[in-house]
């Protein structure tokens, strides 16, 4: 019995710890990159990137585009996976 007890104790210890990692609120990070060398951002990916079932305005990328002040090009297409996107290769500005 006291053995549960001790189980017990250290399991919901260690929920506790991870619910603290996950769920306090870090400070607002600074952006490494930012801002770019040439002032063109393209954002490439899946549905999340192109925004599928969201409004224009509230998806991902225009909201990140708010966040930075500068327009970021979505490349974003369903159903794209990191193999087709190391297949994409150089973007020209012709094709944003």
């Amino acid at each position: 019995m006291q053995n549960h007890r001790r189980y017990l104790f250290v399991i919901i210890l260690v929920l506790l710890g991870f619910s603290f990692f996950f769920l306090v609120d870090p400070q607002e990070q600074e952006i490494k990159n930012y801002p770019p060398q040439n002032n063109t951002i393209i954002a490439f990916g899946d549905s999340l990137v192109e925004g599928v079932g969201a409004p224009t305005d509230t998806n991902f990328v225009s909201l990140l585009s708010k966040k930075v002040g500068l327009p970021i090009h979505n490349l974003g297409k369903s159903g794209d996976t990191t193999e087709s996107a190391l297949e994409i290769g150089d973007v020209t500005e012709a094709e944003l």
